[in-house]
């Protein structure tokens, strides 16, 4: 209990079933010995190895007593994985389904399932899809080869089926894994998928292979085939031994409304409603459009499987119990009478030699309000240097494209290897206006490509972890670049770079600008990192660096203004870390990396007779108690300007990174008619040989009284005072330069306390004269031509003032008698009157008659 955390020293002997480990980078070392503040800090750690019980014996020592002879107890538990749930998945035909925690949940015996990372490895991936998560851009080479429990859980993975070129009605497809988590790992598993047509799936139009709607001119005829009406999945359903024997039957259950439709010129009615999918497939069915309207058109059937062998009547009969109903759909379009227009005036490409550039409608563009984008064609007329391909076949130059290509981002130009300009002309039509021809311009420049890391990312402190933007990297070329991938060629020290929880060596410029890359500490032994990278562009290749620092959760004073010459109180209102400290339940810890030659920390005394100690390390508790002092000492040179210092701190708490802080001030010559806004523990003596202006040194703790030294100015400096001291006694003389009222401010207590005094004690004195003077005038009796009777004491020939008649006085005449010395006489005797007393109460005025006096 009287010992800090470092000072506890724990010394053991090897474990019997395992090793200690100190973390450390770049490998955690094994120890015989470790503190408590290591423990504190999750820094020793045990590794396992052998037998399932044992453990270590160990000492405690605070430097002065030992504690010998404890036991460590360490038993390891086998790490065993269950798969508690394992449920069929069921995936609508070309639709992405997410495999949720109710198809997939794997849990350890070790009650720690949420913290630790229960992998899934695909051995065998699906057939007729893949899996994908939520990052996925739509590419068709991107597979997931691995998932974690916690993705599955937030409905973060998906399998998405791949639409094949044959019709189905069910089918059936599966993925193999085993589950991992180190060191413990599962049999292959699988998961089965069901993808099929038989229930209503909300995410497609339509339970048939395909329908996909008609769009028709005015007043023209339109075919409809297989290609926007299949019922071929039904067919799909029958063995393939019988299928030959089987068709499917459409039977109209609403005709068309503004059209007409026909099969070898024959128009289907109401007496005759029907028709067949092998009219579909040799293309006989005709959509005739009549009259002049525009509105759409369409027409309901019913379509089910019909046996070859049975006879078809005017209306057929519905066979089984697998009957789909839908509706095609007939978009009616105005006639052809506009040309395309070209929306790009001045079709302009930028790319390096070699290079291949997607072409996108940024480049070309023609919009023709009557036609669709794939009646749109293009035809080069000339042989550029380059040519254009598709990308699924970069090798094959074409000559044909439609706008429906470009939209789609299907073709790209690929470029030669020389610089310069290159030029493609194209012609444009819809295939019923005349064509309209353009060309497009193609500059071939270096490659150049540079890489701008803008500003450091910055890791709040209790947060371990931020985001990239392309604040902190961005790959910029001369001319643009459709896309850059960054390859991380050497690794951060203390953290990982991930996505989607997932660690990562390559990231893409869009992640990066989507902030879907993080980096996470994992080891808090350094408040900076960094990572280097190579950013691969199809123009060209660029190396770089990201820095990484800490931002300290911590609240410094700005501004500052500190005396040459004094100890400045360091408390919460100069360095507060409070706020970390409740966050992370520990006691932050300020370490000086770099200091100033002129400045230097000290640990304030309570007694106020030690010396304060220099320091470089100090806590939050001892701001709080205030305990902390900075001197900022004298310099020889310029002593009379300001000067600019800093320190170099690091903030260190339990569970966070370290962060590195600037504590920046301002210094200048100490003048005690300056409010610094500072509490000043200690300022300078008054050299002997100098007429300067310095109160005497008081160097006392900050938990004593303070006074305000400047009496009216509460931002002032303030000396502090203990409380068991009665005086603490200040002299002052003017400095050299000074001003008079500056003298006066810096000495208003040494000047006014006396002051007081004197015109208390005047007024005190002025008081008493006053009451001598008021009682001499109407106290005083003067007696004048008094006599002393020494033989008998009695008085002769007294005479006294006179009286006023009205007063209520009366003179009693008295007879000069022998005084007995007897007390028991009944009146008693006059006394022989004080020398004194009548020497101060004689007076001239007025004259008595005899044996008269005054009461």
């Amino acid at each position: 209990l009287d010992s800090l955390p470092e000072e506890v020293v724990y010394s053991i002997q090897p474990p019997v079933n395992g090793k200690v480990l100190l973390k450390s980078y770049p490998v955690n070392k094994e120890v015989l010995q470790f503190t408590q503040a290591q423990v504190n800090g999750g820094l020793v750690m045990f590794l396992h190895k052998g037998l399932l019980d044992g453990g270590f014996t160990f000492d405690i020592s605070d430097g002065e007593n030992v504690s010998p002879g404890h036991f460590f107890t360490v038993m390891a538990n086998r790490l065993a994985i269950t798969l508690e749930t394992k449920q069929d998945l069921t995936v609508c035909p070309g639709t992405i389904q997410p495999i949720t925690s109710q198809n997939l949940k794997a849990v350890t015996n070790d009650n720690v399932t949420a913290s630790r990372q229960v992998l899934y490895v695909i051995e065998e991936p699906p057939r007729f899809g893949k899996l994908v998560n939520a990052e996925w851009t739509g590419s068709t080479t991107d597979r997931l080869r691995n998932f974690t429990q916690s993705q599955v859980n937030a409905g973060g993975i998906f399998y998405l089926h791949e639409m094949p070129q044959v019709p189905f009605w069910i089918s059936q497809d599966a993925f193999s894994f085993r589950v991992i988590s180190s060191p413990a790992a599962t049999e292959l598993l699988t998961l089965l998928v069901s993808i099929s047509f038989e229930a209503t799936c909300p995410q497609r139009s339509t339970r048939l292979w395909k329908n996909k709607g008609l769009a028709v001119s005015e007043g023209q005829n339109a075919t409809i085939d297989n290609s926007v009406l299949d019922a071929s999945n039904l067919l799909a359903g029958v063995p393939e031994s019988n299928r030959a024997s089987y068709d499917v039957v459409f039977l109209l259950s609403q005709l068309p409304t503004y059209g007409h439709l026909s099969i070898a010129d024959e128009s289907i009615t109401e007496k005759y409603p029907y028709f067949l999918q092998s009219d579909l497939n040799e293309g006989d069915l005709i959509y005739v459009h009549r009259g002049s309207a525009l509105q759409p058109d369409s027409f309901s059937f019913r379509a089910w499987l019909w046996h070859r062998s049975q006879a078809l009547t005017m209306h057929p009969q519905e066979v089984g119990t697998l009957v789909i109903s839908e509706t095609f759909n007939i978009t009616v379009r105005d006639v052809n009478e506009r040309p395309p227009q070209l929306m790009v005036h001045t079709p302009t490409l930028h790319a390096a030699p070699g290079s291949a550039v997607t072409l996108t409608p940024v480049y070309l563009n023609v919009v023709d309000p009557d036609s669709t984008p794939e009646e749109i064609e293009y035809i080069i007329i000339n042989k550029p240097s380059g040519f254009l391909a598709h990308h699924h076949d970069r090798a094959v130059p074409i000559t044909r494209f439609t706008q429906r290509d470009i939209n789609e981002g299907s073709l790209m130009f690929i470029v030669n290897e020389n610089n310069g300009t290159d030029s493609v002309l194209l012609s444009i039509s819809d295939g019923h206006n005349p064509a309209i021809f353009t060309s497009l311009v193609v500059y071939v420049s270096p490659k150049i490509l540079t890489v701008v890391s803008k500003k450091p990312l910055e890791i709040p402190q209790v947060q371990n972890q931020a985001s990239l933007s392309p604040d902190h990297l961005m790959a910029v070329s001369e001319k643009g670049q459709a896309e850059v991938l960054y390859k991380v060629t050497r690794a951060p020290k203390f953290g990982q770079l991930r996505i989607n929880h997932k660690a990562v060596e390559e990231f893409t410029q869009k992640e990066v600008n989507n902030e879907e890359v993080i980096f996470v500490f994992t080891d808090f032994f350094s408040s900076h990192d960094e990572f280097w990278f190579l950013a691969i562009s199809e123009a060209a290749n660029a190396t770089g660096m990201v820095s990484i620092t800490v931002k300290p959760l911590l609240r410094i004073q700005q501004g500052i203004l500190w005396p040459r010459g004094t100890t400045v109180l360091v408390n919460t209102q100069v360095l507060d870390a409070n706020e970390l400290a409740n966050r992370t339940k520990s006691v932050p810890t300020f370490k000086v990396r770099e200091a100033p030659q002129e400045s230097q920390f000290v640990k304030i005394s309570r007694d106020n007779e030690s010396q304060s100690l220099p320091i470089d390390v100090f806590t939050q508790n001892d701001l709080n108690e205030g305990l902390i002092g900075l001197e900022v000492l004298e310099t020889k040179n310029d002593s009379h300007s300001f000067q600019n210092y800093s320190f170099q701190l690091e903030l260190v708490a339990s569970g966070v990174p370290p962060a590195a802080a600037l504590l920046s001030f301002t210094t200048g010559a100490y003048d005690p008619s300056y409010p610094f806004n500072a509490t000043l523990v200690k300022v300078p003596r008054k050299p002997k040989n100098e007429n300067m202006l310095h109160p005497i040194t008081s160097t006392v703790g900050p938990w004593l009284q303070e006074t305000d030294a400047s009496g009216n100015n509460v931002t002032a400096n303030k000396i502090v005072t203990p409380r068991w001291e009665t005086e603490v006694t200040t002299s002052a003389s003017p400095t050299e330069g000074s001003t008079v009222l500056g003298f006066l401010e810096a000495n208003m207590f040494s000047i006014i306390v006396p002051v007081c005094l004197i015109l208390l004690l005047l007024i005190v004195s002025l008081l008493l004269l006053f009451y001598l003077i008021k009682r001499n005038k109407t106290g005083k009796h003067q007696v004048q031509g008094t006599s002393l009777k020494a033989k008998n004491g009695t008085l002769d020939n007294e005479t006294f003032r006179k009286t006023d008649p009205n007063q209520v006085i009366s003179l009693n005449t008295m007879t000069p008698s022998k005084v007995p010395q007897s007390p028991s006489t009944d009146a008693e005797p006059r006394k022989q009157a004080d020398p004194e007393l009548l020497q101060s109460c004689r007076t001239s005025n007025p004259t008595l008659k005899n044996n008269q006096y005054w009461v």
